[in-house]
């Protein structure tokens, strides 16, 4: 169990970090900073805490923060949309509350949305039909309500929906 240096932060030419399963603490806020070349950041496994940072949305190469198995609380900023290039979002088993951001519907290129076990307590957005590449959607064990939009019934390329032990209505509106 360890810290990440403050110093990390001055590491601006980073574009790969992988640090899962290292038992880490620290608030990821601070503990990580905006770099313009990150495209991949592997942090499952640890025990960060704290909210995802807002910056993040400047680092616009990012394609897959996984972040799964920590104690990241509070909501998922809506200024990750500005991460263009965002094809997973991989944020299973934290704190994670409120509503499913419907700002990441502008992020075309996503394929993966895991945000399973966390306690997001909205309805599915139909923004979330706009992903045409989705083909991963896990918001298994949330306490989501309403029922299943019918715009993931256009997801042409939609492979795996786990919906298990979301409190949705039994009803499916797919047109």
């Amino acid at each position: 169990m360890g810290h990440i240096p403050p110093s990390l932060k001055n590491c601006k030419s980073l574009y790969r970090v992988r640090l899962e399963g290292n038992h880490f603490t620290g608030n990821i806020s601070e503990a990580f900073g905006v770099y313009p070349n990150l495209y991949y950041m592997a942090l499952r496994n640890n025990r960060f805490y704290g909210e995802l940072s807002p910056k993040w949305g400047q680092c616009h190469n990012l394609t897959r923060p996984q972040i799964s198995n920590n104690n990241i609380f509070g909501k998922t900023p809506p200024e990750l949309k500005c991460t263009t290039q965002l094809e997973e979002l991989d944020l299973p088993s934290n704190i994670l509350v409120g509503e499913i951001s419907k700002g990441l519907g502008a992020v075309t290129l996503m394929f993966r949305r895991l945000l399973s076990g966390n306690q997001l307590s909205s309805k599915i957005p139909p923004e979330i039909g706009v992903l045409s590449n989705l083909r991963h959607l896990n918001l298994a064990s949330n306490n989501l309500s309403g029922t299943i939009p019918y715009q993931l019934g256009e997801r042409s390329k939609l492979l795996n929906l786990n919906l298990t032990k979301t409190n949705l209505e039994k009803a499916f509106h797919f047109q």
